[in-house]
């Protein structure tokens, strides 16, 4: 097979077809996602008029032998409240896959969550910030991004991950067990964190504010867990480029109201998320007023 993959699809896909115009090859996607025996293309790949006629089996066979990989998904729109993914599987029929990240095991149904692999280095970091006896609280877990790397440390004293998607409080569930985590050191509460927290204050040295577009929603939760002498606010964002000081300032307003004041703060520029646009976080250290 040859080596360079975008050469093997571009071939595959005209021996399928047999067109060679400039307007078909033109149309050939030149990026992927591709990860275990899974890739995933963009959002509108091979959804034109020009690829209707090729469209099947032997189409995503091809493609799929091509590139090295037994399953194919196209991505659609994040939707929802819940921030699902929404991936087409156009080939497969099991969408569970693994993903080996830093020595952690990462499973989760692909057509229904997301996984960035862009964050992994703030991922590697929430696994090495913890001290010993910390009791953090996640607030938006998800599968485990950030709340895994801390179990596996070994140094929490207790981690409880918030989320109200199931599907991904039961990748969560499963992943700690993948991992051989021990699970009387994490506590998973399904539901709205504005409604169940209410039955966890004060308890946590360290909170975790994950979500994008913005976690300001989630301020009054955060504050409710942390523990009232103070601790840590990991703080997840988007700020336009050039201007985080604009988006520093805002969460910092959004605190005021909190009995609350800031300490510390450093910011960490996670990635670019999309044109003009950076993904943040912004952790503080609050102690009590």
């Amino acid at each position: 097979m040859k080596s360079n993959p975008h050469q093997r699809l571009r071939d595959a896909i005209i021996e399928n077809t047999g067109d060679k115009s400039n307007i078909f090859i033109e149309n050939i996607p030149k990026k992927w996602e591709k990860f275990s025996d899974v890739v995933l293309f963009n959002e509108g790949t091979f959804g034109g008029e020009v690829w209707k006629p090729f469209i099947g089996n032997d189409f995503w066979n091809d493609i799929a032998e091509a590139l090295d990989v037994k399953r194919i998904g196209i991505k659609g729109e994040i939707r929802g409240r819940r921030r699902e993914s929404n991936v087409m599987m156009v080939l497969g029929d099991n969408d569970w896959v693994i993903r080996l990240e830093n020595g952690i095991k990462f499973g989760y149904n692909f057509t229904k969550c997301m996984f960035s692999a862009g964050n992994i280095n703030e991922r590697r970091r929430m696994g090495e910030i913890v001290t010993n006896n910390e009791i953090v609280v996640d607030l938006y877990a998800g599968i485990g991004y950030y709340s895994l790397p801390i179990l596996a440390n070994g140094l929490a004293k207790h981690v409880y991950c918030f989320d109200w998607n199931p599907t991904a409080i039961y990748a969560l569930k499963r992943n700690i067990g993948i991992n051989g985590i021990d699970g009387s050191r994490c506590s998973v509460i399904e539901g709205d964190n504005r409604i169940t927290t209410n039955e966890y204050r004060n308890i946590a040295d360290r909170v975790i504010l994950g979500l994008l577009p913005s976690s300001f929603g989630g301020f009054e939760a955060a504050l409710r867990v942390l523990k009232g002498n103070g601790g840590i606010l990991h703080i997840h964002g988007l700020g336009k480029s050039g201007s985080h000081l604009d988006w520093i300032t805002e969460v910092e307003h959004e605190l005021l109201d909190y009995n609350y004041k800031i300490k510390r703060k450093e910011l960490i520029v996670i990635k670019s998320h999309s044109p003009h646009w950076n993904h943040l976080v912004l952790d503080l250290q609050l102690e009590g007023k």
